[in-house]
C-alpha cells in the first residue's frame, strides 16, 4: 500500500489525546481492570485506542499485545522465569510486567534475553479473538419518540469509537447485520524471530450483547473481553474461563449508578490497586473528611484487579464551560458524586451496608496461628433444608466480646447423609466444646417416611460420636425465628469493629470507666460467610417502566441470606456471652494484642 495512504490512515490515531489516566491505565498488567468514572469520561475511547495499539504490537505491557515476544526460557509452567519489573509512582513502589517479554518497541535488536542469554521468540498465540460486550449490539436502534420513523443513533458505542481509532487500511472485514464481527489484518504477519514466525492470522473483534443467552457466548478461547457498563452477573463469571488458556484480561469500563448491584462488591472492592484523578481525590476529600485520598493506592488484596477513577472533567475534549452545563440541573450530592465523578455512593439495598473486605476479613493465620482459644465461648449454627445446602457456621466469642466466624461448610443434603454430615462437623469441630448448637425450624419437622425429624437424628448422631471419643458431642435446638434483634445486633458488631479496624483493639475508655466494644470479625477460611454479609440485599420492585427508579421491598432475597440467617439466630440468643475468665496468652503474645483485662 502506498505509504502516504497509511500515513493519512494513521492521523487518527496519531491525533488522540493521551490523558494522565491513559497512561497509568496503559501499564497496568493486572487481569482485571475496570474504569470507573463520570459521564463522558472518555473511558470507551481509552479502551478502544488501547484495543489498537495492541493489534499494532504498541501496547507497553507486552503480553497485552496481539503478537508479543518472550525469552525461550519463559513457559507455561513457568510464565515470569525473570521475575517482574518494579517502577516507583508517587513514592510507592508498584508491580509492573513480566521481565523476559517485550513488545515490538522495546524488542533489543540482538534477539537475545538480556537476563539470561536465551534467544527471544515470537509468542505462538492460539486465539487472536477479542470479545467486546455491551448492552446492545451495534446494529440495534433506540426508538426517542412516538414517531416511528425516528431513532437515535446505535446505542452501542464500542463499534464506532473503535473504527474511529482504528487505521481503515488494517480493516479486512467490517460488520454486518448477520455477523457482527470485525476481520483486522495482523500489521506484524510474516516477521520471523530466532526460527519462529508470526503466521499472522486475522485479528477478530467479535461484538455480543448482554441479551444473548449466555451459551451463545461460551466456547472458544478470547485473549482479551470487555464489558462496556455492568453486565449481569452470570454473563460476566462465563467470560470469566474464556480467558484462561491466552492467560488474557478483562475489562470493564462504567460510570457507577444507584441501581449497580454486584460489581462494586466484587470488583470495585476488592483491587489490589486504585488510581484516582486529582480531580476525584478533590472532590472525595472534600466530601469524606475520615481519610485522605490519593491518587495512587496500593491493598494487600490477593486479586489481581485494578481500578481507575476518572471524572467527567478529566476529559481533554470537554471545555469547563460545557461540564458544568452538562451538571447545572443535577442537586442531588449522590447523584453527581457518581454521574460527574464515577464515586459509587449507593448501597443498592444492601441489608449490612457497613461490611468491609478491607477490615471485617481477617487472615485466620495472622491472628491464630495455633488456632482458635479453648478457653473462649463456642457455638454452632446450621440453616437447614430439606433439599438445597445447609449453611454451617463455627463462632466463637472472646473474653473481650468479639466474635470471630472461623470454620463454614456448605454439605448438600442430596448427596451427603445426615450421618455422614454429623460426622463430618464433628470432625470438623475438633475438642472444642460449644456451649450453644442451634438450627433452623424446619429441622424440627417428621421426615416422611422415618418418623423421626432432622433435628432428632442430629442429636442421637452426635451423642453416639461422643459415646465413640471422636467429638465432645452436641445437642442442637432450634432457633428463634421471630424478630430482626439479631440482623441489628450483626450491624452493632460491623460498626463497632469498622471503628477498631483490627481485632484485639477495641478497648476504650470513658470518664475513667474502660469497656470493650462488641465487634464481628469473618476469618478468611469463611469466604461464603464473608460474601453473604456483603451481598444479602432487599428485593426490589420496578415501580416506573424505566429502570432507574426502583422500590424497595422489606422482604430480604432468599440469595445469599443461608449464612446471615444463622449469624442472626445465635446473635439474637441472649444465651451468647463472652466468656468471664481472663485471656490465657500464648506462650508468645502478639505484636498487636491490647493485654487488658476484661471489665466484668
Amino acid at each position: 500500500m502506498n505509504r502516504t495512504k497509511q500515513l493519512n490512515d494513521l492521523s487518527a490515531l496519531l491525533s488522540f489525546k493521551p490523558t494522565w489516566q491513559l497512561k497509568k491505565f496503559m501499564r497496568l498488567p493486572h487481569r482485571i481492570i475496570s474504569l470507573f468514572t463520570g459521564n463522558q469520561a472518555f473511558k470507551t475511547s481509552a479502551i478502544c485506542f488501547q484495543y489498537v495499539m495492541r493489534v499494532l504490537g504498541h501496547h507497553p505491557v507486552p503480553k497485552k499485545n496481539v503478537v508479543y515476544f518472550e525469552c525461550k526460557s519463559r513457559n507455561q509452567d513457568n510464565l515470569a522465569p525473570h521475575g517482574y519489573y518494579e517502577f516507583i509512582d508517587n513514592g510507592v513502589k508498584v508491580k509492573g510486567w513480566e521481565k523476559g517479554t517485550w513488545n515490538i518497541k522495546t524488542l533489543p535488536k540482538d534477539g537475545k534475553c538480556p537476563y539470561c542469554g536465551e534467544p527471544i521468540v515470537i509468542h505462538q498465540r492460539t486465539s487472536n479473538k477479542i470479545r467486546l460486550c455491551a448492552e446492545t449490539l451495534p446494529g440495534d436502534k433506540e426508538q426517542v419518540s412516538d414517531d416511528k420513523t425516528q431513532t437515535a443513533e446505535t446505542k452501542n458505542t464500542i463499534y464506532p469509537e473503535l473504527k474511529k481509532w482504528l487505521p481503515p487500511f488494517l480493516l479486512k472485514r467490517d460488520i454486518t447485520f448477520r455477523n457482527p464481527a470485525m476481520i483486522v489484518k495482523d500489521p506484524l504477519k510474516g516477521m520471523t524471530l530466532n526460527n519462529t514466525i508470526n503466521k499472522g492470522n486475522d485479528i477478530i473483534f467479535d461484538f455480543i450483547s448482554y441479551n444473548q443467552s449466555i451459551q451463545s457466548t461460551a466456547g472458544i478461547q478470547r485473549l482479551s473481553i470487555f464489558c462496556d457498563e455492568e453486565s449481569p452477573k452470570d454473563f460476566w463469571d462465563e467470560q470469566i474461563p474464556r480467558l484462561l488458556k491466552e492467560d488474557g484480561d478483562l475489562l470493564l469500563g462504567l460510570t457507577p449508578a444507584n441501581l449497580m448491584s454486584w460489581t462494586y462488591d466484587e470488583i470495585f472492592e476488592k483491587a489490589q490497586i486504585y488510581y484516582r484523578t486529582s480531580k476525584v481525590c478533590e472532590f472525595l476529600n472534600k466530601t469524606e473528611k475520615d481519610r485522605n485520598y490519593k491518587t495512587l493506592e496500593i491493598t494487600d488484596s490477593p486479586n489481581p484487579i485494578a481500578v481507575i477513577q476518572a471524572a467527567t472533567d478529566d476529559n481533554p475534549t470537554l471545555s469547563p464551560q460545557v461540564i458544568d452545563e452538562m451538571f447545572f440541573a443535577v442537586d442531588d450530592p449522590d447523584v453527581l458524586a457518581t454521574r460527574r465523578y464515577g464515586i459509587h455512593k449507593q448501597v443498592s439495598g444492601r441489608i449490612f451496608k457497613t461490611f468491609d473486605y478491607k477490615i471485617h476479613f481477617i487472615d485466620y493465620e495472622k491472628y491464630f496461628p495455633t488456632g482458635m482459644f479453648h478457653d473462649w465461648n463456642h457455638y454452632r449454627m446450621i440453616d437447614y433444608h430439606s433439599h438445597n445446602k445447609w449453611a454451617c457456621v463455627w463462632l466463637s466469642v472472646s473474653p473481650y466480646n468479639e466474635a470471630f466466624v472461623w470454620k463454614e461448610w456448605s454439605p448438600d443434603p442430596e448427596r451427603i447423609i445426615t450421618r455422614l454430615i454429623v460426622n463430618e462437623m464433628a470432625v470438623m469441630s475438633g475438642d472444642y466444646k460449644f456451649k450453644l448448637n442451634l438450627v433452623d425450624a424446619l429441622a424440627a419437622e417428621n421426615q416422611p417416611g422415618s418418623g423421626t425429624s432432622t433435628l432428632e437424628d442430629l442429636n442421637d448422631f452426635f451423642l453416639e460420636l461422643k459415646r465413640e471419643g471422636i467429638c465432645t458431642g452436641a445437642y442442637f435446638e432450634t432457633w428463634n425465628t421471630k424478630g430482626i434483634r439479631g440482623r441489628e445486633v450483626i450491624r452493632e458488631r460491623l460498626k463497632y469493629a469498622k471503628d477498631c479496624k483490627r481485632p484485639f483493639n477495641n478497648k476504650v475508655q470513658h470518664q475513667g470507666i474502660t469497656r470493650y466494644l462488641p465487634t464481628l470479625w469473618i476469618s478468611n477460611r469463611c469466604p461464603e460467610t464473608a460474601r453473604s454479609l456483603k451481598q444479602w440485599r432487599l428485593e426490589s420492585r420496578v415501580r416506573a417502566a424505566s429502570n432507574v427508579d426502583k422500590d424497595r421491598l422489606e422482604r430480604p432475597t432468599q440469595k445469599f441470606s443461608h449464612y446471615c440467617t444463622a449469624l442472626e439466630a445465635i446473635f439474637k440468643d441472649r444465651r451468647l456471652k463472652a466468656p468471664l475468665t481472663v485471656y490465657k496468652a500464648p506462650s508468645k503474645t502478639p505484636s498487636y494484642f491490647q493485654g487488658a483485662r476484661r471489665v466484668t
